[in-house]
């Protein structure tokens, strides 16, 4: 019976150690449920720790971002302002260089004129150089409508106007290079070469080959020996206002001049002229009586 209760002890005090070990297991289960309970809540505040932080750079993000596009669009538009300046500045320099460059045009005919005038004040113009044998362009007297030919017309060193002069002369008479033209010629002849009498003031400045005859300027150049400086350019149109090709007349005789009723020859320092017509021969000298007249060209043929 003893060993009975005894052996019932043992049971009982193995299966108390028995609930003691399984409590104290149970313990430490619970203690590490705990442990994990308190991860889980660690790994929860890191979370949200990173959540903020994420939340803290996106919105770094959108600011810098928002930043970035403002610079861009102030970059954009100051690129703008920049673009308008500077074609507002190459505008500016190309409307400089345009005037610049009709300045410079200016010049060069100051140039030329102040050449032109040093070489009537230097020597005799050559222009009007008697030569022996010459070619000219024939004319039929007070005709403008029958082509002229180009034909000897022997030893008269004589200067023919063109047919299309009458055109020519008076078109452009009015602009600021016939002006010019005007006062060059002017400084050389003083006087209306045909009638002394008639002063400067009240003549006009001829054309000897017209702007609508310079198919033949050329050929005029070198019968009559006529020379331009070096810096003027082969253009006819330019080198037909200059004094070589110019003669000083009263409006009557420029008219007549143009119309071919005369021509003009320069011999012995004088200025003499031949008309083919008697009855406006008799007329020009009754109007001039200081006319010197070819004798042997005296419309009487």
């Amino acid at each position: 019976m003893e060993q009975t209760l005894q052996k019932l002890n043992m049971e009982q005090n193995q299966q108390k150690l028995s609930v003691e070990q399984t409590q104290q297991q149970l313990d430490e289960v619970k203690a590490d449920i705990k442990k994990i309970e308190l991860s889980i809540e660690e790994n929860k505040l890191e979370k949200t720790q990173v959540q903020l932080e994420k939340t803290q750079i996106n919105i770094f993000i959108t600011e810098y971002t928002t930043k970035l596009n403002k610079t861009i669009l102030e970059l954009l538009a100051e690129k703008d302002e920049t673009f308008l300046y500077l074609d507002k500045e190459r505008r500016e320099l190309a409307e400089r260089l345009s005037e610049l460059d009709k300045q410079r045009g200016k010049l060069c005919d100051s140039i030329n004129l102040l050449y032109d005038t040093r070489n009537l004040l230097l020597k005799e113009p050559v222009e009007y150089k008697r030569i022996e044998e010459i070619k000219a362009l024939a004319f039929e007297s007070g005709s403008s409508i029958s082509k002229p030919s180009f034909e000897s017309v022997g030893k008269t060193g004589c200067i023919y106007p063109s047919k299309q002069s009458s055109q020519s002369s008076r078109s452009s008479r009015s602009s600021k290079t016939q002006e010019e033209f005007r006062k060059i010629v002017i400084a050389r002849d003083k006087v209306c070469i045909i009638s002394e009498s008639v002063e400067a003031a009240n003549c006009e400045a001829c054309h000897i080959v017209a702007l609508k005859d310079k198919e033949h300027f050329d050929d005029y150049c070198k019968l009559f020996e006529i020379s331009f400086p070096p810096f003027m350019d082969s253009d006819s149109t330019k080198r037909l206002n200059s004094v070589c090709n110019g003669i000083l007349l009263s409006p009557s005789m420029h008219r007549l001049f143009d119309s071919h009723y005369f021509t003009i020859l320069y011999s012995d320092g004088k200025y003499e002229f031949w008309c083919q017509n008697q009855d406006l021969l008799d007329k020009v000298m009754e109007e001039n009586p200081g006319v010197k007249l070819l004798s042997e060209k005296n419309g009487k043929e």
